[in-house]
């Protein structure tokens, strides 16, 4: 299985050596990259809300702590678990997708593998 990293960083490159391999596996590039954006976009969106449940978890403590009243916090701290509920399903089933269309991608030939189809397309070497 290819590294997305590699994929992220030089996704020319790789679509350039899966071409020399004659498939249609350089398009599932693409696919993997926009997969893989949707995923961290909502990776990033479930940390934000965290930390932001984190922050109004602990002004609820304080307001508790000087007998104040927190049931609005608290209704916030329950519709951002719902939102974290949500985006945490949507990051899981955007690394699934991820994972499957990586392994559908062969892996990368040598730079010295002559470009082909099949076999019958390879020069002779010797005989």
């Amino acid at each position: 299985m290819l590294d997305i990293r590699l994929i992220r960083e030089q996704p020319d490159f790789v679509k350039a050596r899966l071409t020399r391999r004659g498939g249609d596996d350089a398009g599932k590039i693409d696919d993997v990259l926009r997969v893989d954006a949707e995923r961290r976009k909502a990776e990033t969106a479930l940390q934000q809300l965290n930390a932001n449940r984190r922050r109004l978890s602990k002004d609820i403590g304080g307001k508790r702590s000087r007998g104040e009243s927190s049931d609005e916090l608290e209704a916030q701290v329950r519709g951002i678990g719902d939102e974290i509920a949500r985006l945490n399903e949507r990051a899981v089933a955007g690394e699934e997708r991820q994972k499957i269309l990586l392994l559908q991608i062969p892996n990368l030939p040598h730079a010295a593998a002559p470009i082909g189809k099949d076999a019958a397309d390879n020069p002779v070497v010797r005989t």
